[in-house]
């Protein structure tokens, strides 16, 4: 029991010291420079500004449209990305491989010559490419074959283009 009590007394003596030689380092790192160089103070508002008034004017504005009203109109993109531009700013353009060579009128209902990309033969009136025919471009419709002018109008969405059997210039 005398061993413990002079191990207890060692303990302390060791905290003792560690603590007398601690306390200066730890008191000299403090600061004695007790000077405020700024003074922050909230900033002062004028009377009129102290309070919301209780009667506003009325601001008068625009309500927005929304998503849907404002986009309905916007076209974009195209239907097959795949296919040759066939707008040349905001006229139709021919295909290069796509020509008309004549008509034929039998049983009152006018027939087009036409070839397109290597295959040849005839259309009629609302033949639509790539579905009732492979001799229009996809998505073209043949609106009117004119026997008198000798031309042929096809359309595709929104636009149409004139076609004359014998153009008087050369495009």
């Amino acid at each position: 029991m005398v061993f413990n009590e002079r191990a207890k007394k060692n303990i302390f003596d060791l905290k003792g010291l560690v603590v007398l030689f601690l306390c200066p380092l730890l008191s000299s790192c403090s600061s004695n420079q007790n000077n405020i160089a700024e003074i922050i103070t909230p900033p002062i508002y004028p009377e009129e500004f102290a309070s919301i008034p209780e009667d506003n004017e009325n601001p008068q504005l625009i309500k927005l449209l929304s998503t849907e009203q404002k986009i309905k109109n916007i076209s974009y993109g195209r239907n097959d990305p795949f296919l040759p531009p066939s707008l040349q700013g905001s006229q139709l353009s021919i295909p290069e491989t796509f020509k008309y060579h004549g008509y034929i009128s039998s049983s009152e209902r006018p027939n087009a010559f036409v070839s397109f990309k290597n295959k040849t033969g005839i259309v009629k009136e609302g033949d639509v490419g790539g579905e009732s025919t492979n001799l229009l471009p996809p998505g073209w419709f043949v609106a009117n074959i004119d026997l008198d002018n000798q031309a042929l109008t096809l359309t595709f969405q929104n636009s149409s283009v004139l076609i004359d059997l014998f153009p008087s210039q050369k495009p």
